[in-house]
């Protein structure tokens, strides 16, 4: 994952970088609620250059699924 993109998610969800692993459980980050998981989609939609789908964001569990939606969307 690119770092820049990785350094933009740690700022929204309150953590810094370095603290983001593939095991990071996003429900367990005391920043993760509706409206950052939205804006983690346009993170996520402007690092991909496309829209995604709100399922998309749904599925997300760890830090690891957003590295693979990150690998799945940008092609």
């Amino acid at each position: 994952m690119d770092e820049q993109l990785k350094s933009d998610l740690a700022e929204e969800l309150g953590v810094e970088a370095e603290e983001l692993s593939s095991e990071t459980i996003l429900l367990d980050l005391v920043n993760w609620d509706s409206v950052t998981a939205l804006t983690v989609m346009v993170i996520l939609g402007d690092a991909v250059g496309a829209a995604l789908d709100p399922a998309d964001i749904e599925s997300l569990r760890t830090f690891e699924d957003i590295e693979e939606l990150v690998k799945k969307k940008s092609g």
